[in-house]
């Protein structure tokens, strides 16, 4: 019953249902490793505060905007 629907839809309307599923899957993916290396990026970032470095030099190592480390406990 699906398959005859996205036909139509891809007839009628132009919409490709299948392609905007893989499309949004992989921009899903490539968000979620962005998010993941964002993630890391600050789980760093926490330990080099522990480690009592500097703001400038965690940001230097881990590509944090400097007025984001403030925020980072």
């Amino acid at each position: 019953m699906r398959g005859i629907f996205n036909k139509k839809l891809k007839e009628e309307k132009g919409i490709n249902i299948e392609e905007i599923e893989a499309t949004s899957y992989d921009n899903g993916y490539d968000d979620g490793k962005s998010d993941g290396k964002y993630e890391m990026q600050i789980e760093i970032a926490k330990r080099l505060k522990k480690a009592n470095l500097k703001d400038e030099d965690i940001a230097e190592i881990t590509d944090i905007n400097p007025s984001e480390l403030k925020d980072v406990n």
